[in-house]
């Protein structure tokens, strides 16, 4: 009987763990570097190193070109996605000439006159990416909503107006949200063991550490006094979490897993 309980909590564990790792809709405000993927493939967003051009392809380990960054756009409405690639800049449409436009990263920041950077991550719960840049003058204008559509391996990404691409959003590491500066040169999270959450290395200027579920809700807080410490999270059920680690003028954010 043990091991029957055993083998069945084992493949529990390992099912849990693979939905995780799949990745999951976006959560409205969860800011941070992501690899986005067509849904039930093993496609994802890439931003080409000799190119402009944003394509699909299989997943490529260990490589720049499938990360984005997810901030707040800087009209303060919706969302810019930035190639993780230095000096590629935010993703936009290449063109506004044509109303099916190819996207790519052409050395912008986000929010520049003119450009058509601004999207809605929050469509089709989360799962589908919609253009939210002012229309006028563009090769779609008058013309339904622009969002991802249609995906093939090696294609590159465009834009259309019928039925959206559905994504998965699979967190990398969470973003630093201030000006404030964080030395985390000595920084050190570790995995999960009996509840505890070890953290060594913290920056000075840490003064609270909180842990939030994916969908926003406070679970566990501690203020901080030293750059090492033990955090009990045996209140926390199987699943992701966002560590937030708070300064005076700023803050960052760690993912932990609990199996």
């Amino acid at each position: 009987m043990k091991t029957k309980l055993h083998k069945t909590l084992l493949f529990l564990l390992v099912t849990v763990f693979a939905l995780q790792v799949q990745g999951q809709a976006f959560v409205t405000g969860t800011l941070g570097t992501y690899k986005i993927k067509v849904q039930g493939t093993n496609l994802y967003l890439t931003q080409s190193t000799t190119t402009d051009a944003v394509t699909y392809e299989t997943e490529v380990i260990g490589s720049d070109t499938q990360l984005f960054i997810i901030n707040d756009h800087p009209d303060l409405e919706y969302y810019s996605i930035t190639s993780k690639i230095v000096g590629k800049g935010a993703l936009e449409t290449l063109s506004i000439d044509t109303d099916k436009p190819a996207l790519g990263c052409k050395g912008n920041l986000a929010g520049g006159v003119g450009q058509q950077d601004k999207w809605n991550l929050t469509r089709g719960v989360g799962t589908q990416i919609f253009l939210e840049s002012d229309p006028t003058d563009t090769g779609w204008d008058g013309k339904s909503k622009r969002r991802f559509q249609d995906y093939a391996e090696g294609a590159p990404a465009l834009l259309n107006g019928g039925t959206a691409v559905a994504f998965d959003w699979i967190f990398v590491e969470g973003l630093t949200l201030s000006n404030e500066e964080f030395d985390t040169s000595a920084f050190f999270m570790s995995n999960l063991v009996n509840d505890q959450l070890t953290i060594q290395g913290l920056p000075s200027n840490v003064k609270q550490i909180a842990v939030y579920s994916l969908l926003g809700q406070k679970l566990i807080t501690k203020e901080v006094s030293s750059e090492s410490l033990n955090m009990n999270v045996s209140s926390l059920k199987t699943g992701m979490y966002i560590v937030d680690f708070i300064g005076e003028n700023g803050r960052f954010t760690k993912k932990i897993i609990k199996q």
